[in-house]
């Protein structure tokens, strides 16, 4: 009689165990090659925005976008409503607006949208404002060193411009910031932030594997961990303040809110919530 042959229990449960192993090794693999994916096109994305932003620029005699702008007696209430900067740039992007149905409807996709990022809300709009743009980007306003009007930042406030001229050097200056929060959509005032420090989508995004995207004035996009937009002086690591436009510190003498500017600075990167999507 033939003697039957096959796999002994400990040999199936061997194979089992192996292939246990290697897709304990494998899965954080595959889940980090797909983040990097969703990571590249979250750059394209902010190139795409960043040229815009040069292109309306050149149009606007050297004037950087504002951070938003009024739409005279759009109140239906009375008076103006307000709505972000994304309005402005959006005639220069083919693929901005996304999906989009209404006022209070969340966007879905378009240029405006990171596919990292969880939070789905729309852009800041105010006063019988509505806006058909992702809230997944901010803009750098900040008035640090007790400026008003146009700021420190790269995007003045509604109705000051910055110009051009006066960012001392764009490879080194923030125009562009990944968020949370539709508030912060409006502008990253990274001293002055719009919302509490226990708010659920306070800080800045950094769900690329512990990083943030970051587009300068300049055009180019890169990838950093926020403590790496602070100068050395002011506790981070980079060789000049990224945030401000003539690259001071936050701590320079020269600012007469040091202290406090400093300490809010730190606390808005302490806050950051390091997501990291499957």
């Amino acid at each position: 009689m033939k003697k039957l042959s096959g796999f002994t229990l400990i040999e199936l449960l061997v194979v089992i165990a192996i292939i246990a192993i290697l897709a304990a090794i494998l899965f954080p693999v595959f889940a980090k090659v797909r983040e990097k994916a969703r990571q590249t096109s979250c750059v394209s994305n902010m190139k795409q925005i960043g040229l815009a932003i040069l292109q309306y620029a050149q149009d606007s005699d050297e004037l950087m976008p504002t951070k938003g702008f009024a739409i005279p007696n759009g109140n239906p209430s009375g008076g103006d409503a307000y709505v972000s900067w994304q309005n402005i740039v959006a005639p220069y992007i083919k693929n901005g607006a996304g999906t989009y149905s209404g006022s209070g409807t969340e966007n879905t996709g378009g240029v405006f949208a990171c596919p990292s990022n969880p939070y789905h809300g729309n852009a800041y709009a105010s006063n019988g404002g509505a806006s058909q743009y992702r809230a997944n980007y901010g803009c750098n306003y900040n008035n640090a060193f007790n400026t008003s009007g146009s700021g420190d930042g790269t995007f003045g406030d509604v109705g000051a411009s910055v110009s051009l001229a006066a960012i001392d050097s764009p490879a080194s200056t923030i125009n562009l910031i990944e968020n949370n929060h539709k508030s912060s959509d409006w502008d990253i005032n990274i001293i002055n932030p719009s919302f509490s420090a226990d708010d659920a989508n306070a800080g800045f995004f950094a769900g690329h594997t512990g990083t943030g995207n970051f587009q300068f004035n300049d055009g180019h996009v890169k990838s950093l961990r926020p403590d790496a937009t602070l100068s050395v002086a002011d506790g981070g690591s980079a060789p000049v303040n990224y945030w401000t436009k003539d690259n001071k510190s936050f701590s320079d003498p020269s600012n007469p809110n040091a202290a406090s500017d400093l300490a809010t600075a730190r606390r808005f990167i302490k806050d950051t919530k390091v997501n990291f999507p499957g």
